[in-house]
């Protein structure tokens, strides 16, 4: 059987690939600006104040299409990753609505 490597998927898929840092600022950027409404928009403001460095993964995301820069920090490129952060962002405002510390007695 032949090995499939990160390389060849992408020749064949046409999909970017990126490395492990890079894939982990990814998510966790997404993740980081759903909760603060703005799904899909990462601060230069969050770049900065993580512990990690950011610059190169960063840079390496905006050359394999997944972010582009805009304004004071980047926005993901990625419609289906987009539409997924908005949905997960109307589920979590719908879930603060409805819970019980939210509703008056």
């Amino acid at each position: 059987m032949e090995e499939i490597t990160a390389a060849g998927f992408a020749r064949a898929t046409g999909a970017a690939v990126v490395s492990r840092a890079a894939l982990k600022l990814h998510t966790y950027a997404i993740i980081v600006s759903i909760k603060d409404g703005h799904p899909g928009y990462i601060e230069d403001a969050y770049l900065s104040a993580i512990r990690v460095e950011t610059t190169i993964p960063a840079l390496e995301l905006t050359l394999a299409g997944l972010w582009t820069r805009d304004g004071q920090g980047y926005r993901v490129c990625d419609a289906e990753t987009l539409r997924i952060a908005r949905i997960v962002q109307r589920q979590l405002i719908e879930l603060t609505e409805n819970s019980p510390a939210s509703v008056e007695d």
